[in-house]
């Protein structure tokens, strides 16, 4: 946008550009009579379009449109349906709604337990046709937790999850409380099982580089996770929302992460979203998987 001369810009989505390049791109407007054109679906409102175009949209002499899905004509009631079954909590609100909404309060208020089920409603032959991954969250200091997920092509199912707190009463016994990455290792082969059918595949944290590392080291196939927090989250948040994600009564550990969730309020006043980094190891785990590995057709199907 730097040197050009520009009578109009148009934005599409302006709320997922940067201030910087949206306001480079308005300063290069100088032809009289420039026009701009901005279309988005909201996010939170503090967001500094909102801030600073809309609610200035008086003194900006703008023109303020609100749309809704129903205000699109070429969609039918299936899709419009089918477009509603696809976000949950503060997704639901900007995107079906329109509404600039904070993000706050829990994160998945979605999870419930008809998302839980045990080993005897695990669906008979899972194992043998379903494809396996494990999720790792990686800790020295903090929780290293792995998952062990089944993934049908619907639904995924996490069936089993491994947890090392180095500051829990079981680390506090043991004469090693702080694990390497060696034992770390040792710990997910035997989580994983060292049958050439068990084998499978690793996401990662991409920042445990010494751990990734070391698992390339043994001959496992690892996958560096996509660690992208607030689109993994609206992920994660879609597939509870329509039941494709289960988890065995037995992580009991995600099971109460899940529960306690929360969007960071602090954040929120200085304009940010993000989770409360605290009781998010098993969340973190299982949205590196879903932002990872499922593609953008399964989410929206």
């Amino acid at each position: 946008m730097q040197g050009i001369t520009a009578a109009g810009t148009f934005f599409d989505e302006v709320a997922l550009m940067p201030e910087s390049f949206v306001n480079q791109a308005t300063g290069r407007c100088s032809v009289e009579g420039r026009k701009f054109w901005f279309n988005c679906n909201p996010a939170g409102p503090m967001h500094w379009f909102k801030l600073n175009w809309i609610d200035k949209c008086r003194k900006k002499k703008l023109l303020y449109l609100h749309f809704t899905m129903d205000d699109n004509l070429s969609l039918s009631e299936e899709i419009k349906a089918r477009y509603r079954g696809m976000y949950a909590g503060v997704f639901y609100l900007r995107y079906i709604k329109g509404l600039w909404k904070a993000a706050e309060g829990l994160t998945y208020t979605m999870f419930t337990d008809d998302d839980l089920y045990t080993d005897d409603q695990r669906p008979m032959g899972l194992k043998s046709t379903a494809i396996r991954s494990i999720a790792v969250d990686y800790g020295t200091t903090n929780p290293c937790v792995f998952l062990d997920i089944w993934d049908d092509g619907q639904t995924l199912w996490v069936d089993r999850e491994y947890r090392w707190d180095s500051r829990s009463e079981e680390a506090r016994r043991s004469p090693n409380p702080q694990r390497t990455d060696s034992q770390y290792a040792d710990d997910m082969a035997e989580f994983m099982g060292n049958r050439p059918e068990e084998q499978c595949e690793i996401i990662v944290d991409p920042s445990a580089a010494s751990f990734i590392t070391e698992l390339q080291g043994r001959g496992y196939y690892v996958k560096p996770a996509d660690n992208e927090v607030i689109d993994g989250i609206r992920i994660v948040s879609t597939l509870l929302a329509k039941r494709n994600i289960r988890i065995n009564r037995r992580c009991n550990g995600l099971i109460a992460e899940m529960q306690s969730y929360v969007w960071d309020d602090k954040a929120a006043e200085r304009g940010e979203e993000k989770p409360v980094k605290q009781q998010d190891h098993g969340p973190d785990a299982l949205r590196y998987y879903c932002k990872t590995k499922l593609p953008k057709w399964r989410i929206a199907s």
